[in-house]
């Protein structure tokens, strides 16, 4: 699995990129992977598919999408040439924040999201990778293509310091993507779920 990790920013180079659309403004979040633009486009999140536990945990995930999206209210929204849009159907693009988020990433990480077997798209290795590890080891600052570094200012110089949190707050200090969730079980122990809320804590402690 650390090979496989070590692998994940190599993949997101190889991203094969379609389209781009900057600073899509966001008027409405309908579900835990889909969202409306001010154009009226409706947004799915790329290889994000729903959580399985049914109608509380789905409005969970929207809430939890809500939540990232309103710390930018635009979004950069990248179109893979392996995924075609079918005609009345979603969107589905990578969508990142001004800051280099990967919001698919971190609805995945969070728990928020599944990582979905189809369409077969760039990410869906690192998706699937991060699905299994709960994000340990994971970097969101790796996944900002290179491109968007040249293009968005701010993000030229942006490693592993990349804030991923969904408060949008600054970190106080360099450190990994997520963070083991700070909350005791039921047993006593510490949690060992890993997590990219601003509050430490995992979908199930909030």
């Amino acid at each position: 699995m650390t090979f496989i990790l070590s692998l994940l920013p190599l993949l997101c180079a190889l991203l094969a990129i379609a389209d781009v659309a900057y600073a899509q403004e966001i008027v409405a979040v309908v579900a835990g992977n889909r969202f409306i633009t001010s154009s009226g486009d409706t947004i799915q999140l790329l290889g994000v598919g729903l959580p399985k536990s049914g109608e509380t945990a789905s409005e969970d995930a929207r809430r939890h999408l809500q939540q990232i999206l309103d710390t930018a209210q635009q979004a950069i929204l990248i179109a893979d040439s392996l995924v075609a849009d079918a005609s009345g159907a979603a969107r589905q693009r990578y969508v990142y924040l001004s800051d280099g988020r990967l919001v698919n990433l971190m609805m995945i990480i969070d728990g928020h999201g599944t990582a979905a077997a189809t369409p077969v798209h760039s990410m869906i290795v690192p998706f699937t990778v991060a699905e299994r590890t709960k994000g340990a080891g994971i970097n969101l600052g790796d996944f900002i293509p290179e491109f968007l570094r040249e293009k968005v200012p701010g993000l030229r110089n942006r490693g592993d310091s990349a804030s991923t949190r969904a408060s949008g707050t600054p970190p106080r200090s360099r450190r990994s993507a997520t963070v083991q969730c700070s909350a005791t079980t039921k047993k006593g122990a510490r949690c060992r779920r890993m997590t990219t809320n601003s509050n430490g804590r995992c979908w199930q402690h909030q």
